[in-house]
């Protein structure tokens, strides 16, 4: 089993057909690690863009790639044909730093291929998550997300020595961070199957605010409240109405005699519904 190191470089271009901006890639690297973590092989492509002759003045100072550098690439077809060739993904896993590639390599494939999935990626492990569970494991508070420069940082990688937002280049500092937290067993946990029926269905869903109270989503006893004083359970005085993302009622505790407003959000994910529940004064809650 081999470990590919994936990274692209896009550009934000206006596309006329789809009537919207789109990340399109300009760039693919990606390097390759075998089961003792040594590089055995890389892979580096410039694409011509279909969308535009010049590159964005801020993509350019960022990656240092000119429109004629741009211009002479290939074409995304064949940059995606060589790269699937190159990848062979039913000996590898595929590591990205944090799945914002893998949407715009999937609106990419959509929009320019006709292509709903990612033919050449079975096995996926977000490398961001993976680094900051590690970084958790020792301690560290990494509750932001963090970018592929700072995590170098963390680690004591020596940035200079790589051509940074090139993809190839920030592969390898990928590559460099796996392996300095490397767990063989800690990692299978991370790894998702990417042929399982539901995978890109669940990776493109959207959460949002459920705002209709009589959604099937809403189970009636997620409208129950309790008082946060007593523990019991209040009488709602009023209807819910829906405002700044949730619902909210007047409530009023029969064993300590509190009145409160309850304030109730609810977030539909893919297979299940958050309820985030606040209390507060009668006198507040026109603040909201």
């Amino acid at each position: 089993m081999n470990y590919i190191f994936l990274d692209l470089e896009w550009n934000n271009a206006f596309s006329r057909k789809h009537k919207k901006f789109i990340n399109e890639i300009i760039e693919i690297g990606a390097v390759k690690l075998d089961e003792s973590l040594n590089e055995i092989d890389s892979f580096s492509i410039l694409i011509s863009s279909q969308l535009t002759k010049k590159l964005r003045g801020h993509f350019k100072k960022l990656t240092n790639i000119s429109n004629e550098e741009m211009n002479a690439g290939v074409s995304f077809k064949q940059a995606i044909d060589e790269y699937a060739k190159w990848a062979n993904a039913a000996d590898s896993i595929t590591f990205t730093w944090s799945n914002s590639d893998i949407y715009a390599l999937l609106d990419n494939l959509s929009l320019f291929l006709g292509i709903n999935k990612i033919p050449f990626i079975d096995k996926y492990v977000d490398l961001q998550k993976y680094v900051q569970a590690d970084l958790k494991l020792n301690g560290f508070d990494s509750s932001n997300q963090l970018s592929l420069l700072k995590a170098a940082e963390i680690f004591g990688l020596t940035v200079e020595d790589f051509e940074l937002h090139r993809a190839k280049d920030d592969s390898r500092i990928c590559a460099e961070l796996f392996r300095l937290t490397f767990d063989k067993d800690r990692l299978v946990g991370f790894i998702e199957d990417t042929n399982k029926p539901d995978y890109y269905e669940r990776l493109i869903f959207k959460p949002y605010i459920i705002s209709n109270i009589k959604s099937p989503y809403i189970n009636k006893s997620q409208l129950k409240v309790k008082c946060d004083t007593c523990g019991q359970f209040a009488r709602r005085k009023s209807k819910f109405i829906f405002k700044n993302h949730s619902f909210y009622a007047f409530f009023s505790c029969g064993h300590c005699k509190k009145d409160f407003v309850a304030f109730l959000t609810f977030k539909k994910h893919y297979d299940h519904v958050t309820r985030k529940v606040e209390l507060r004064p009668v006198a507040k809650s026109i603040k909201q």
